[in-house]
């Protein structure tokens, strides 16, 4: 078995020994790979819940040097892919344990993750959300799912609803006397119902320690259709709140799991993470909290203008952006590039103060620059080394002290 690892940073990527059939299956798993960033477009439906077509993600790649010798990058994810004999783990920039404690405050892990964190590895990783995913599942299945009003049209021998009058007048004159009504029908197949039934069909397909387990709780799963494209934009509300950890989870299994791909008789799985959207979400909502601002993302601009700073703090006080970066570096010289970011997304959203959020391995204090009548700050979040680990809580307690003096001092 070639178990091999890399890292999330350019330094980290190796030319590897991997057979040239196994690096074509990989190829095939990662055109598949689906990345669910939005809204799910129509046409991959269907990748949910069966075959469908291939698409790509762009974010691993491989470049052949010699026979069963290539090069694989990895941009911005973690988790593991596999076929044939060879799985290949992807580490974060940034330890793990830091990682899943982003996810949890970013609400994409439930908050037994923070209990756990020290002892998985990204390809562990995989197995520990799918058994969380079907854990609270099985949960929601013991107490009952929940039903709810769908609207529904239905056509022929019934009176029971609200007339389509325009539609019955035109049978009419056409000789036919067929009625037509919208009504409204209770039934267990709701949006939130048919995410979960969705994310238990991946992980049944998939080549998962738990796809049996998942067989088995599809019968739970009947009476629900198909999951459609608007249903992924339907949240958990007051009365359905103890949905809430499975439907984070399943949309972590539809985004993740990779279905089953073939490369001649080769076949493979992934489980992967997008770590810089799960960061930036993690950050925002612990700044929210510290600071007690909103924190939210806005867009200034249009067409080819447009500016997207990923912190908005309170009623556009100040701008920030979340970079995923790793550096001990407090010289503003070497962030140039990122500092004409910032000062370009506080003149579009018209204040006078933005800052950057980023990551180092000691704890580290950078002085704000000031740029004409604009002061750019950073934040930095403290992950430790190998030789001295520091835990989340005290890197959340660093970001928080910073934050609040430069909160201050606006």
């Amino acid at each position: 078995m070639g178990e091999h690892r890399i890292g999330e940073r350019p330094s980290d990527y190796q030319v590897l020994d991997i057979p040239d059939q196994d690096a074509l299956a990989l190829q095939a798993v990662v055109s598949r790979l689906e990345l669910i960033n939005g809204d799910l477009p129509d046409e991959d439906l269907e990748e949910l819940e069966g075959e469908g077509p291939e698409t790509g993600t762009g974010r691993i790649r491989f470049t052949k040097f010699e026979s069963n010798r290539w090069k694989v990058e990895a941009h911005h994810l973690v988790g593991v892919i596999h076929a044939g004999d060879t799985t290949i783990e992807i580490t974060p920039k940034i330890p793990l344990e830091h990682l899943m404690y982003l996810a949890e405050e970013a609400e994409v892990l439930p908050k037994s993750a923070r209990e756990q964190a020290s002892a998985v590895s990204a390809s562990s990783l995989r197995n520990l959300v799918i058994h969380w995913f079907l854990e609270e599942t099985e949960r929601l299945i013991s107490i009952g799912l929940v039903r709810d009003y769908e609207e529904q049209v239905v056509t022929g021998e019934t009176w029971g609803g609200t007339l389509e009058v325009l539609y019955v007048a035109d049978r009419f004159y056409q000789g036919a006397l067929e009625p037509r009504v919208t009504t409204d029908r209770y039934t267990v197949d709701s949006a939130l119902n048919r995410v979960l039934r969705a994310a238990v069909t991946r992980v049944a397909s998939s080549s998962s320690l738990h796809s049996q387990r998942a067989r088995r709780l599809l019968r739970s799963f009947a009476e629900i259709g198909l999951l459609r494209a608007t249903d992924l934009r339907v949240k958990p509300s007051r009365s359905t709140r103890h949905y809430a950890d499975a439907w984070r989870l399943a949309n972590q299994v539809l985004m993740s799991v990779g279905r089953a791909a073939q490369s001649g008789q080769v076949e493979g799985w992934s489980f992967v993470f997008s770590t810089p959207d799960l960061v930036e979400q993690g950050i925002r909502s612990i700044l929210s909290t510290e600071l007690g601002v909103s924190t939210d993302r806005r867009t200034y601009g249009e067409g080819e203008a447009r500016f997207n700073p990923d912190l908005v703090f309170g009623n556009v006080l100040a701008v920030g952006d979340v970079k995923y970066k790793v550096s001990d570096d407090a010289v503003w010289t070497n962030w140039r590039g990122d500092l004409y970011q910032s000062l370009a997304f506080a003149t579009a959203a018209r204040v006078k103060h933005s800052v950057i959020v980023r990551f180092s391995e000691v704890p580290l204090i950078v002085e704000s620059i000031r740029a004409g009548e604009n002061t750019v700050a950073q934040l930095v979040w403290p992950v430790g080394t190998i030789e001295a680990p520091l835990a989340p809580s005290v890197a959340r307690d660093e970001l928080r002290r910073a934050a609040l003096t430069w909160w201050k001092n606006l």
